[in-house]
């Protein structure tokens, strides 16, 4: 038997089946089915359907933990409890989740396998199996990098759902599941609203008058009393309130501008999380635009063109457009990294600025044609101007920065603008690394262009700091100093210098922040390119 977390110790055990119900070989625990009903729901499900434990009981029912016998994939059952005194109501909800996710099908959104009624007419619904935790798990000691990950992928889903007519109407962070993987999905479309044309997410979804649906703390005003009315506002204002929890670690009191547990927050984020908040639902943001302000949050993008211009400015020489980094420190290392990525210490950086995308072929090319120095061997696949140069050396790459009036980056310099000062693995944070973030393991077997990742941006605003190509810094090669250290530049010499960013045929291991290569300044690589760096004019 599979083992399944016991909802009373939270221990990882085979429930016992035990007349009908369910016992726990390890605290004793039992489900006694209520006037043997839910056993009955048990036993009646279709033959494919290996029940093997409890996931979680209520007053509308039971989840339990399943099989498909002949797919072997886990699920999840949600099983109605027909009960006296249930009444009509519960049983619409339950159906309203069916009709709902029958028409919703995202990546950020628990997945609907099957549903059906047994002999008695009692519905049933199957769904993906989400191992792992929910946000209101997760919540204590987040970071602002996660706070913002996990926000933008609720957005993403909202943006979606909104799309279809559809309205959560009860997000909370209990509703709100991650997986071992990290990926962010919803539950719960019991309280959905579904409008009848589809598509049509501006047309209100009217509750029940009189009758508040939802979960007080993350509720609309509107969903309060008699207004009965909840439109995809109120799922804004309920994404308001979990952001809010996320970075202050509490519930908002009315429309109160947020003020990060961990220090300051972006600039607009504040602002942002208050019109999400607002007591009238015009005045809230859609979804998609909550989408595109938290994307340039996480990306560290400035909220209007004008910080964005602040923020960056143009090489004259190759055109290079340079992000500027503040002064400031961060933690350089990780300690779950090799061992050449210890010991962690605390690095401070006087500012700098550094190229937004690594050096193109056309921008190499152009410094090949001004100064008559060979181009790179061909890499013996298609690439095209946008592509990143390869098959440079160190010494080519030091070169080229030097014609463009720039420099190669340090070490701790490329680290920063890969990882922000929140310490995150992966340029985007912590979510594993997908075709959607960056080009690794050998998935497109050549390079991609440099911009093909939007998803993958650090928090820099630095494109395809994870993948693509290994990228050369000024360093040489060497174990990191105990203690705190300012503008470190590496050992004075060395047999081989730090490459950083992992390559486009290499694991996704190698996309860690952290990770260092390390080879002689002479050799020309296929996947090895650089990025410049220079003052911060």
């Amino acid at each position: 038997m599979s083992q399944t977390p016991c909802p009373n110790c939270g221990q990882l055990v085979g429930l016992l089946r035990r007349g009908g119900g369910f016992e726990c070989p390890s605290c004793g625990w039992s489900m006694t089915p209520a006037g043997g009903e839910p056993a009955r729901l048990v036993e009646g499900l279709p033959k494919e359907w290996q029940i093997e434990g409890v996931l979680g009981e209520g007053g509308m029912g039971t989840v339990w933990r399943a099989r498909n016998q002949l797919t072997e994939e886990p699920v999840a059952i949600k099983c109605m409890r027909e009960l006296p005194g249930a009444g009509d109501e519960g049983r619409q909800r339950f159906l309203r989740e069916v009709k709902v996710l029958c028409r919703l099908s995202h990546p950020g959104i628990v997945r609907m396998v099957h549903a059906g009624l047994l002999a008695a007419g009692t519905p049933y619904l199957v769904l993906e199996l989400i191992d792992g935790l929910t946000l209101r798990e997760r919540l204590g000691g987040m970071e602002l990098a996660q706070a913002l990950e996990m926000s933008l992928a609720i957005a993403k889903a909202l943006e979606y759902t909104h799309s279809r007519g559809v309205v959560h109407r009860d997000l909370k962070p209990e509703n709100v599941l991650i997986d071992g993987a990290g990926r962010v999905k919803v539950a719960d479309f019991g309280l959905a609203g579904l409008d009848a044309e589809w598509g049509d997410a501006q047309r209100v979804m009217k509750t029940r008058v009189g009758t508040a649906m939802g979960t007080p703390g993350y509720m609309a005003p509107e969903q309060v009393g008699n207004a009965g009315e909840a439109g995809p506002a109120a799922d804004i204002y309920a994404l308001g309130a979990m952001l809010f929890e996320m970075l202050c670690g509490r519930l908002p009191h009315g429309t109160e501008v947020p003020v990060g547990a961990g220090g300051e927050l972006p600039e607009g984020l504040g602002r942002l999380v208050e019109r999400m908040l607002s007591r009238q639902p015009a005045e809230r943001p859609a979804a998609g635009e909550v989408r595109r302000a938290l994307e340039g949050f996480a990306a560290g993008r400035a909220a209007s063109e004008a910080q964005e211009a602040d923020s960056e400015w143009i090489n004259a020489r190759d055109g290079s457009t340079m992000v500027r980094i503040a002064a400031g420190r961060f933690r350089m290392g990780s300690e779950r990294g090799r061992a050449d990525e210890q010991p962690v210490r605390e690095v401070t950086l006087s500012a700098y600025s550094i190229a937004r995308y690594a050096t193109t072929w056309g921008q190499y090319r152009a410094f090949c044609v001004a100064t008559g120095r060979a181009e790179p061997p061909d890499p013996g696949f298609p690439h095209g101007d946008d592509h990143p140069v390869v098959n440079v050396s160190w010494d080519d790459a030091a070169a080229y920065c030097a014609w463009a009036g720039l420099r190669l980056p340090t070490e701790a310099e490329w680290e920063r603008a890969a990882r922000g000062a929140d310490s995150r693995t992966y340029p985007w944070g912590e979510r594993p690394p997908d075709d959607s973030l960056a080009n690794f393991d050998s998935r497109h077997g050549a390079t991609r262009p440099v911009g093909s990742y939007p998803d993958g941006v650090s928090p820099a605003g630095c494109w395809e700091m994870a993948g693509n190509v290994w990228e050369w810094t000024a360093d040489w090669y060497g174990p990191y100093p105990n203690g705190p250290v300012t503008d470190p530049r590496g050992p004075e010499a060395g047999g081989r210098r730090v490459l950083r960013g992992g390559g486009w045929c290499y694991e996704g291991a190698s996309l860690r922040t952290s990770c260092r290569e390390a080879l002689d300044p002479g050799a020309r690589i296929f996947e090895f390119g650089f990025r410049p760096a220079g003052p911060n004019r």
